[in-house]
Protein backbone atom coordinates (compact mmCIF):
# COMPACT_ATOMS: atom_id res chain seq x y z
CA UNK A 1 0.00 0.00 0.00
CA UNK A 2 1.19 3.35 -0.99
CA UNK A 3 2.66 5.73 1.67
CA UNK A 4 0.49 8.69 1.91
CA UNK A 5 2.64 11.61 1.52
CA UNK A 6 2.68 14.07 4.29
CA UNK A 7 2.16 18.44 3.96
CA UNK A 8 5.09 19.28 2.69
CA UNK A 9 7.40 21.68 4.93
CA UNK A 10 6.44 25.04 6.05
CA UNK A 11 8.09 27.52 3.49
CA UNK A 12 9.79 30.18 5.55
CA UNK A 13 9.70 31.15 8.88
CA UNK A 14 6.44 33.78 8.95
CA UNK A 15 4.53 29.74 7.63
CA UNK A 16 1.76 29.27 9.42
CA UNK A 17 1.97 32.52 11.70
CA UNK A 18 -1.58 34.33 11.79
CA UNK A 19 -4.26 36.09 13.64
CA UNK A 20 -6.46 32.98 13.79
CA UNK A 21 -4.07 31.01 15.68
CA UNK A 22 -2.69 34.04 17.52
CA UNK A 23 0.62 34.90 16.17
CA UNK A 24 -0.15 38.07 14.72
CA UNK A 25 -2.19 40.71 16.51
CA UNK A 26 -5.34 42.86 14.46
CA UNK A 27 -2.72 45.31 14.03
CA UNK A 28 -0.28 43.14 12.10
CA UNK A 29 2.46 42.87 14.36
CA UNK A 30 3.62 40.12 16.13
CA UNK A 31 2.31 38.56 19.56
CA UNK A 32 4.13 37.19 22.80
CA UNK A 33 3.23 33.76 20.79
CA UNK A 34 4.39 34.50 17.17
CA UNK A 35 7.69 35.92 18.53
CA UNK A 36 8.34 32.53 20.59
CA UNK A 37 7.57 30.76 17.21
CA UNK A 38 9.83 32.76 15.36
CA UNK A 39 12.87 32.36 17.73
CA UNK A 40 12.48 28.71 17.48
CA UNK A 41 12.71 28.65 13.67
CA UNK A 42 15.17 31.25 12.71
CA UNK A 43 17.21 31.31 16.03
CA UNK A 44 16.41 35.00 16.17
CA UNK A 45 16.11 37.24 19.45
CA UNK A 46 12.81 38.91 18.85
CA UNK A 47 11.56 40.43 22.19
CA UNK A 48 8.45 42.52 22.73
CA UNK A 49 8.35 46.23 21.60
CA UNK A 50 8.59 48.70 23.91
CA UNK A 51 6.61 51.99 22.57
CA UNK A 52 5.89 53.25 26.31
CA UNK A 53 9.69 53.20 26.67
CA UNK A 54 11.85 50.99 28.41
CA UNK A 55 16.18 50.26 29.06
CA UNK A 56 16.37 48.76 25.65
CA UNK A 57 14.16 51.57 23.53
CA UNK A 58 16.94 53.81 25.19
CA UNK A 59 19.83 52.31 24.64
CA UNK A 60 18.68 51.11 21.04
CA UNK A 61 17.91 54.82 20.43
CA UNK A 62 21.15 56.10 21.61
CA UNK A 63 23.26 53.79 19.61
CA UNK A 64 21.28 55.28 16.73
CA UNK A 65 21.47 58.65 17.44
CA UNK A 66 25.27 58.14 17.91
CA UNK A 67 25.40 56.52 14.28
CA UNK A 68 23.15 59.02 12.39
CA UNK A 69 25.82 62.10 14.05
CA UNK A 70 28.52 60.03 12.30
CA UNK A 71 26.51 59.98 8.93
CA UNK A 72 24.39 62.53 8.65
CA UNK A 73 22.51 62.00 5.83
CA UNK A 74 20.80 58.63 8.28
CA UNK A 75 19.26 61.23 9.92
CA UNK A 76 17.45 62.61 7.09
CA UNK A 77 16.17 59.36 6.97
CA UNK A 78 15.18 57.65 10.20
CA UNK A 79 12.85 54.95 8.75
CA UNK A 80 15.80 54.05 6.17
CA UNK A 81 15.28 50.37 4.60
CA UNK A 82 18.47 49.33 6.04
CA UNK A 83 17.89 50.22 9.61
CA UNK A 84 14.09 48.57 9.00
CA UNK A 85 15.63 45.39 7.78
CA UNK A 86 18.20 45.00 10.40
CA UNK A 87 15.95 45.25 13.40
CA UNK A 88 13.77 42.77 12.21
CA UNK A 89 17.08 40.98 11.40
CA UNK A 90 17.77 41.59 15.08
CA UNK A 91 21.26 42.13 13.78
CA UNK A 92 20.81 46.01 15.56
CA UNK A 93 21.47 49.48 14.45
CA UNK A 94 23.92 49.70 11.23
CA UNK A 95 27.07 51.33 12.19
CA UNK A 96 28.21 54.92 10.21
CA UNK A 97 30.53 52.80 7.64
CA UNK A 98 27.83 50.46 7.14
CA UNK A 99 25.44 53.48 6.15
CA UNK A 100 28.27 54.89 4.10
CA UNK A 101 28.34 51.53 2.31
CA UNK A 102 24.79 51.48 1.72
CA UNK A 103 24.91 55.27 0.64
CA UNK A 104 27.36 53.99 -2.21
CA UNK A 105 25.33 51.38 -3.53
CA UNK A 106 21.98 53.15 -3.70
CA UNK A 107 23.96 56.38 -4.96
CA UNK A 108 26.81 55.49 -6.40
CA UNK A 109 27.58 54.59 -9.92
CA UNK A 110 24.99 52.48 -11.98
CA UNK A 111 27.66 49.44 -12.22
CA UNK A 112 30.26 49.32 -9.57
CA UNK A 113 32.36 47.48 -7.34
CA UNK A 114 32.44 47.64 -3.98
CA UNK A 115 35.63 46.64 -1.59
CA UNK A 116 35.06 46.61 1.73
CA UNK A 117 37.30 44.77 5.16
CA UNK A 118 36.19 41.52 5.91
CA UNK A 119 33.39 41.44 8.16
CA UNK A 120 31.71 44.46 7.25
CA UNK A 121 28.65 43.47 6.30
CA UNK A 122 28.65 43.99 2.61
CA UNK A 123 27.01 40.79 1.98
CA UNK A 124 24.22 41.66 4.41
CA UNK A 125 24.15 45.45 3.64
CA UNK A 126 23.43 44.71 -0.79
CA UNK A 127 20.48 41.84 0.53
CA UNK A 128 19.28 44.41 1.74
CA UNK A 129 19.60 46.30 -1.76
CA UNK A 130 18.40 43.33 -3.31
CA UNK A 131 14.24 42.82 -1.10
CA UNK A 132 14.43 46.55 -1.85
CA UNK A 133 14.91 45.86 -5.68
CA UNK A 134 12.15 43.44 -5.57
CA UNK A 135 9.92 45.53 -3.05
CA UNK A 136 10.33 48.32 -5.83
CA UNK A 137 9.33 45.97 -8.69
CA UNK A 138 7.82 42.55 -7.92
CA UNK A 139 9.12 41.54 -11.72
CA UNK A 140 12.73 42.40 -11.39
CA UNK A 141 14.63 39.19 -11.48
CA UNK A 142 19.11 38.88 -9.77
CA UNK A 143 21.11 36.82 -10.16
CA UNK A 144 23.71 36.08 -7.41
CA UNK A 145 27.06 35.08 -8.54
CA UNK A 146 29.96 33.95 -6.40
CA UNK A 147 33.15 31.65 -6.38
CA UNK A 148 31.22 28.81 -5.31
CA UNK A 149 27.70 27.85 -5.61
CA UNK A 150 27.32 27.47 -1.74
CA UNK A 151 28.29 31.06 -1.47
CA UNK A 152 25.63 32.43 -3.57
CA UNK A 153 23.33 30.29 -1.68
CA UNK A 154 23.98 32.21 1.42
CA UNK A 155 23.50 35.60 0.04
CA UNK A 156 20.17 34.04 -1.27
CA UNK A 157 19.14 32.77 1.99
CA UNK A 158 19.88 36.24 3.97
CA UNK A 159 17.60 37.90 0.98
CA UNK A 160 14.94 35.35 1.57
CA UNK A 161 14.87 35.38 5.24
CA UNK A 162 14.26 39.68 5.22
CA UNK A 163 11.20 38.80 3.21
CA UNK A 164 10.16 36.85 5.79
CA UNK A 165 10.68 39.36 8.55
CA UNK A 166 10.20 42.29 7.76
CA UNK A 167 6.33 42.67 7.51
CA UNK A 168 6.10 45.60 4.55
CA UNK A 169 7.60 42.40 3.17
CA UNK A 170 5.23 39.99 3.41
CA UNK A 171 3.54 40.39 -0.48
CA UNK A 172 6.72 39.41 -1.52
CA UNK A 173 6.87 35.77 0.41
CA UNK A 174 7.11 32.82 -2.08
CA UNK A 175 3.51 31.09 -1.95
CA UNK A 176 3.16 27.10 -1.64
CA UNK A 177 2.86 26.84 -6.08
CA UNK A 178 6.06 29.26 -5.96
CA UNK A 179 9.57 28.19 -6.64
CA UNK A 180 11.35 28.47 -3.47
CA UNK A 181 14.64 26.39 -1.98
CA UNK A 182 18.11 27.10 -1.56
CA UNK A 183 19.34 28.01 -4.46
CA UNK A 184 16.43 30.57 -5.75
CA UNK A 185 12.72 31.67 -4.97
CA UNK A 186 9.47 33.32 -6.92
CA UNK A 187 8.00 36.25 -5.02
CA UNK A 188 4.78 35.52 -3.94
CA UNK A 189 2.68 38.35 -6.08
CA UNK A 190 5.11 38.43 -9.36
CA UNK A 191 2.46 38.57 -12.12
CA UNK A 192 5.34 38.03 -14.97
CA UNK A 193 6.52 34.51 -15.79
CA UNK A 194 9.19 33.66 -16.93
CA UNK A 195 12.45 30.94 -17.32
CA UNK A 196 14.27 33.29 -14.62
CA UNK A 197 13.72 32.94 -10.53
CA UNK A 198 13.05 36.50 -8.64
CA UNK A 199 16.10 35.86 -7.07
CA UNK A 200 18.59 32.93 -8.06
CA UNK A 201 22.80 31.87 -7.36
CA UNK A 202 25.34 30.27 -9.19
CA UNK A 203 28.52 29.93 -9.44
CA UNK A 204 31.32 31.71 -11.19
CA UNK A 205 32.08 28.10 -13.38
CA UNK A 206 28.71 26.75 -13.81
CA UNK A 207 26.16 27.23 -16.79
CA UNK A 208 25.03 31.08 -16.64
CA UNK A 209 24.98 31.73 -20.51
CA UNK A 210 21.71 32.22 -21.40
CA UNK A 211 20.23 33.56 -18.08
CA UNK A 212 18.79 36.87 -17.46
CA UNK A 213 18.55 39.22 -14.77
CA UNK A 214 17.97 42.92 -14.12
CA UNK A 215 20.77 43.10 -11.22
CA UNK A 216 23.56 40.86 -11.64
CA UNK A 217 25.50 40.80 -8.36
CA UNK A 218 28.84 39.23 -7.92
CA UNK A 219 29.87 38.59 -4.33
CA UNK A 220 33.53 37.24 -3.80
CA UNK A 221 33.75 36.23 -7.39
CA UNK A 222 37.54 35.81 -6.97
CA UNK A 223 39.64 34.08 -4.27
CA UNK A 224 42.74 33.49 -3.70
CA UNK A 225 42.22 29.39 -5.31
CA UNK A 226 41.13 30.70 -8.86
CA UNK A 227 43.40 33.58 -9.81
CA UNK A 228 46.94 32.69 -8.98
CA UNK A 229 47.74 32.23 -12.84
CA UNK A 230 47.24 34.32 -15.99
CA UNK A 231 45.41 31.59 -17.07
CA UNK A 232 42.92 30.91 -14.48
CA UNK A 233 42.70 35.08 -14.05
CA UNK A 234 41.94 34.67 -17.91
CA UNK A 235 39.43 32.24 -17.20
CA UNK A 236 37.46 34.19 -14.61
CA UNK A 237 37.29 37.49 -16.80
CA UNK A 238 35.85 35.59 -19.57
CA UNK A 239 33.26 34.05 -17.35
CA UNK A 240 32.12 37.64 -15.45
CA UNK A 241 32.74 39.08 -19.32
CA UNK A 242 29.10 37.34 -19.21
CA UNK A 243 27.51 39.44 -16.96
CA UNK A 244 26.58 41.83 -19.61
CA UNK A 245 25.14 39.70 -21.83
CA UNK A 246 23.08 38.82 -18.68
CA UNK A 247 22.10 42.36 -17.64
CA UNK A 248 18.67 43.61 -19.05
CA UNK A 249 18.72 46.59 -20.12
CA UNK A 250 18.17 49.44 -17.57
CA UNK A 251 19.63 46.90 -14.85
CA UNK A 252 22.86 47.26 -12.81
CA UNK A 253 25.94 44.98 -12.09
CA UNK A 254 27.49 44.95 -8.53
CA UNK A 255 30.91 43.11 -7.40
CA UNK A 256 32.03 42.51 -4.43
CA UNK A 257 34.89 41.30 -2.89
CA UNK A 258 38.83 41.75 -2.45
CA UNK A 259 41.59 41.67 -4.83
CA UNK A 260 43.44 38.78 -4.28
CA UNK A 261 46.83 40.38 -6.26
CA UNK A 262 47.78 43.29 -8.33
CA UNK A 263 46.61 41.65 -11.35
CA UNK A 264 43.38 40.80 -10.30
CA UNK A 265 40.29 40.78 -12.37
CA UNK A 266 38.45 43.61 -10.28
CA UNK A 267 41.64 45.98 -11.11
CA UNK A 268 40.53 44.56 -14.66
CA UNK A 269 37.46 45.76 -14.27
CA UNK A 270 37.42 49.29 -12.79
CA UNK A 271 37.40 51.22 -15.68
CA UNK A 272 33.93 50.03 -16.70
CA UNK A 273 33.01 49.23 -12.58
CA UNK A 274 34.16 51.86 -10.85
CA UNK A 275 35.60 51.07 -7.41
CA UNK A 276 35.18 52.38 -3.89
CA UNK A 277 37.01 50.99 -0.99
CA UNK A 278 36.13 50.81 2.80
CA UNK A 279 39.11 49.45 4.60
CA UNK A 280 39.13 48.70 8.62
CA UNK A 281 41.73 50.99 9.05
CA UNK A 282 42.36 54.74 8.00
CA UNK A 283 45.14 54.57 5.06
CA UNK A 284 48.07 55.97 5.56
CA UNK A 285 48.45 59.02 3.29
CA UNK A 286 51.63 58.63 2.12
CA UNK A 287 51.62 54.93 0.92
CA UNK A 288 48.96 55.28 -2.46
CA UNK A 289 48.47 51.80 -2.81
CA UNK A 290 46.66 52.23 0.69
CA UNK A 291 44.57 55.41 -0.82
CA UNK A 292 44.22 54.30 -3.86
CA UNK A 293 39.69 54.16 -4.39
CA UNK A 294 39.27 55.07 -1.00
CA UNK A 295 35.60 56.49 -0.57
CA UNK A 296 35.08 60.09 0.59
CA UNK A 297 33.44 59.30 3.84
CA UNK A 298 36.82 57.65 4.97
CA UNK A 299 38.48 60.94 5.13
CA UNK A 300 35.72 63.11 6.05
CA UNK A 301 35.91 61.08 9.37
CA UNK A 302 38.66 63.21 10.69
CA UNK A 303 40.58 59.93 12.42
CA UNK A 304 44.28 59.80 12.73
CA UNK A 305 46.13 57.13 9.92
CA UNK A 306 45.88 53.60 11.54
CA UNK A 307 42.85 54.19 13.45
CA UNK A 308 39.69 52.04 12.83
CA UNK A 309 37.19 52.95 10.39
CA UNK A 310 34.33 50.43 12.33
CA UNK A 311 35.47 50.55 15.63
CA UNK A 312 31.59 49.46 16.81
CA UNK A 313 32.81 45.89 15.41
CA UNK A 314 36.27 46.10 15.06
CA UNK A 315 38.13 48.02 18.24
CA UNK A 316 41.79 48.72 17.91
CA UNK A 317 42.65 45.23 20.60
CA UNK A 318 40.35 43.03 18.00
CA UNK A 319 42.32 44.57 14.59
CA UNK A 320 46.20 43.98 16.69
CA UNK A 321 45.27 40.57 17.73
CA UNK A 322 43.95 39.74 14.08
CA UNK A 323 46.69 41.47 12.63
CA UNK A 324 49.31 38.97 15.14
CA UNK A 325 47.73 36.03 14.22
CA UNK A 326 47.32 35.93 10.78
CA UNK A 327 50.79 38.05 9.37
CA UNK A 328 50.96 41.37 7.95
CA UNK A 329 50.28 40.21 4.79
CA UNK A 330 47.06 38.68 4.90
CA UNK A 331 45.49 42.14 7.18
CA UNK A 332 46.71 44.09 4.39
CA UNK A 333 44.78 42.22 2.24
CA UNK A 334 41.73 41.72 3.99
CA UNK A 335 41.76 44.66 6.24
CA UNK A 336 43.97 47.30 4.17
CA UNK A 337 42.72 46.20 0.41
CA UNK A 338 45.94 46.43 -0.09
CA UNK A 339 47.52 44.08 -2.42
CA UNK A 340 51.40 44.81 -2.27
CA UNK A 341 52.39 43.03 0.14
CA UNK A 342 50.40 39.71 -1.21
CA UNK A 343 52.23 40.53 -4.59
CA UNK A 344 55.88 40.98 -2.92
CA UNK A 345 55.58 37.69 -0.90
CA UNK A 346 54.19 35.70 -3.93
CA UNK A 347 56.67 37.20 -6.43
CA UNK A 348 59.95 38.15 -4.89
CA UNK A 349 62.15 39.36 -7.68
CA UNK A 350 60.86 42.24 -9.28
CA UNK A 351 62.11 44.88 -12.15
CA UNK A 352 62.13 47.86 -9.12
CA UNK A 353 64.64 45.86 -7.49
CA UNK A 354 67.20 45.99 -10.49
CA UNK A 355 69.60 48.36 -11.13
CA UNK A 356 69.38 49.03 -14.93
CA UNK A 357 72.08 52.02 -16.66
CA UNK A 358 74.35 52.28 -19.70
CA UNK A 359 77.67 51.09 -19.32
CA UNK A 360 80.73 51.12 -21.75
CA UNK A 361 82.42 47.75 -22.11
CA UNK A 362 85.91 48.93 -20.80
CA UNK A 363 85.07 51.06 -17.49
CA UNK A 364 82.01 50.45 -15.48
CA UNK A 365 81.18 52.91 -11.73
CA UNK A 366 82.98 52.27 -8.67
CA UNK A 367 79.91 53.11 -7.12
CA UNK A 368 75.69 53.32 -7.48
CA UNK A 369 73.18 54.21 -5.55
CA UNK A 370 69.91 52.55 -6.01
CA UNK A 371 66.36 54.21 -5.74
CA UNK A 372 63.15 54.02 -6.70
CA UNK A 373 61.66 57.37 -7.78
CA UNK A 374 62.25 58.18 -10.90
CA UNK A 375 60.77 55.56 -13.34
CA UNK A 376 63.10 55.17 -16.46
CA UNK A 377 61.44 55.55 -19.61
CA UNK A 378 63.49 55.06 -21.95
CA UNK A 379 63.37 50.98 -21.01
CA UNK A 380 60.07 49.38 -21.48
CA UNK A 381 59.14 47.10 -18.48
CA UNK A 382 57.40 44.16 -19.20
CA UNK A 383 56.90 43.23 -15.63
CA UNK A 384 53.56 43.06 -13.15
CA UNK A 385 51.02 45.96 -13.14
CA UNK A 386 52.99 48.91 -11.51
CA UNK A 387 56.51 47.02 -11.33
CA UNK A 388 58.82 49.39 -13.55
CA UNK A 389 62.55 49.77 -13.57
CA UNK A 390 63.52 52.81 -12.09
CA UNK A 391 67.19 55.20 -12.82
CA UNK A 392 69.64 54.87 -9.80
CA UNK A 393 69.83 57.93 -7.95
CA UNK A 394 73.84 58.41 -8.03
CA UNK A 395 76.17 57.01 -10.52
CA UNK A 396 80.65 57.56 -9.68
CA UNK A 397 82.38 58.94 -12.45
Amino acid sequence: MAKKKGKSKSKGAMKGCNIKNGCKSKKGGLTAKGRRMINRKTGSKLKAPQPGGGARKRSYCARSAGQMKKFPKAAKDPNSRLRKARKYLGIGEPTAAQYAMADALQNGPNDMQLQAGRGFGKSVITACLVSWFLLKDHNSTVLVVSATANKATEFISMTRRILDLVPYCSHLRPKDSDSDNAFAFNVGCRDKVGQDKSCYARGITSQITGSHAEYVVGDDIEIEGNCETANARSKLLNKVSEFEQIRNVGGRVIFLGTPQIRDSIYNQLRDGYPVTKFPAVIPDKNNPTECEDVNPWVWETGLPTGAPTQPERFPDEVLYERQAKIGPRLFALHYKLDTSLADAEKYPLRLADLLVLDLSPDLCPEKIVWANSVPMRRVPSFGMAGDVIYEPMWVSE
